[in-house]
């Protein structure tokens, strides 16, 4: 299962998840590239994770 999260701005999300111990991490797709903590994706600005049960969640930023 794939899920994901759109937010105005992202790196203060990661922060705090960072913080509380989530380990963030590649989307997984070869044409997209992550530096960390994130990867650019058309119009959004993305961060991975993964749940206890290996479900994969993005949390996206819009960016014009």
């Amino acid at each position: 299962m794939q899920a994901n999260a759109t937010v105005t701005t992202v790196l203060p999300v990661i922060d705090k998840l960072r913080a509380a111990g989530v380990a963030l991490g590649d989307c997984g797709l070869a044409e997209l590239r992550t530096v960390d903590p994130f990867c650019i994706a058309g119009s959004a600005k993305t961060a991975w994770l993964s749940d206890g049960e290996g479900n994969s969640l993005c949390i996206d930023e819009g960016i014009a």
